[in-house]
């Protein structure tokens, strides 16, 4: 149930074209029989379990039989690349109790995920929360739904090619959109690259026209300095402890979320990093309570561009095809990154995992996003 009074008419789900049949093949016994044999040879002690079919790799789920422990994935996997002549495969263990070795293999014909199948996948039906949208498909063809409330904030990384623009553009917007008016979720976006987001202008959702100028950015980071300390001062006034309570109550004003989109932090840090890294920490840090979320992405995620500090306050990361193992390891903290094959592959992390999870994200075409964003600015 909406917490707020809906005055616009949200979008139709017939603006956006119905799922294709996609690539149901199951893996052939000579590859899984390849795996299993390298396994072997590696002197592991295993039990198939599932062959999941996924939208773009096979996942293989191993128990772990006799005490037998993997400390070598990394080895693991370049074995089974080597002997299947394929690049991108990626070797877990999920835990040493669990016991379970998990194989991603990537599929030869691979399929794609459109956001009406996710937007009606029983998952985003039944899913509770303040900001929902989905991130992707899951290998078991089940989606992730994520609540942007209680991530709170993402950095997303990845080099180009990778889906992560289209991720922004034509997913996490088109489906908040799809959710969500401009009572309930504003926006602000920041475009330092100018090209990214000109289509959004107009929409009722947006606090200003997209950001595109250094001298606006940093107008806009003191804007949100302000409101928040602004909503702070709302919430002592009416004693409610974070935005949650504040809604619960009938007495007061709505108080919409806000999502902060910096389409390309690389951009901000080159003019003043030092500036930028402290004002966003200053307001990323206590900004969840009063409902102000960021979504920064970039396609250098190194340490001068995303410092220790900055991530550290960015609990929840979407690692999409990275360049090298350390743009991986310094998004993750993990390797991983370099091993996914674009176009929407990515891994999802937060706090509450101790491993990522790999997913294919779900994307709306840029006609289908046009669709969308005509008839909100019409009905606005």
């Amino acid at each position: 149930m909406s917490l707020f009074k809906r005055r616009s008419t949200l979008p139709p789900i017939e603006l956006l074209d119905k799922p294709q049949a996609g690539n149901r093949a199951k893996p052939s016994d000579k590859q899984t029989k390849t795996i299993f044999d390298v396994i072997t040879r590696l002197k592991y002690d295993t039990l198939l379990e599932v062959v999941h079919n996924g939208p773009r790799f096979y996942q293989y789920r191993y128990k772990l039989q006799n005490g037998c422990i993997v400390k070598d994935t990394a080895k693991l996997a370049r074995a089974i690349a080597q002997e299947l002549d394929i690049d991108g495969v990626r070797v877990t263990v999920e835990s040493e109790q669990n016991g379970r070795l998990i194989i991603e293999v990537p599929k030869t014909h691979s399929d794609t995920v459109c956001i009406r199948e996710a937007l009606e996948s029983p998952e985003y039906k039944e899913a509770e929360g303040a900001l929902l949208f989905p991130v992707g498909k899951q290998a078991d063809g089940k989606f992730l739904i994520a609540d942007m409330h209680k991530l709170p904030h993402i950095l997303a990384g990845g080099m180009s090619g990778s889906g992560m623009n289209a991720f922004m553009e034509e997913n996490l917007l088109i489906s908040l959109l799809y959710r969500y008016t401009s009572d309930e979720l504003r926006l602000l976006i920041i475009d330092p690259k100018q090209v990214q987001f000109p289509q959004y202008n107009g929409i009722p959702h947006l606090l200003q026209p997209v950001i595109t100028e250094p001298d606006d950015a940093k107008e806009a980071i003191e804007w949100l300095a302000e409101e928040s300390e602004r909503r702070f001062k709302i919430l002592n006034e009416y004693q409610a402890r974070d935005i949650d309570a504040l809604h619960k109550r009938n007495d007061v004003p709505a108080m919409p979320f806000i999502l902060v989109i910096i389409g390309e932090l690389a951009d901000l840090m080159m003019l003043d990093g030092k500036y930028y890294e402290k004002a966003l920490v200053r307001i990323i840090q206590k900004s969840r309570a009063v409902g102000i979320h960021f979504y920064i992405a970039t396609h250098r995620p190194s340490t001068d561009v995303c410092p220790g500090v900055l991530r550290a306050n960015l609990p929840t990361k979407l690692a999409f095809a990275t360049a090298s193992k350390t743009d991986s390891k310094t998004l993750l903290d993990m390797e991983g990154g370099e091993t996914l094959k674009g176009a929407g592959d990515l891994l999802y992390f937060n706090y509450e995992q101790k491993l990522p999870i790999r997913l294919q994200a779900p994307y709306a075409t840029i006609e289908e996003a046009d669709s969308v964003i005509d008839h909100i600015k019409q009905n606005s």
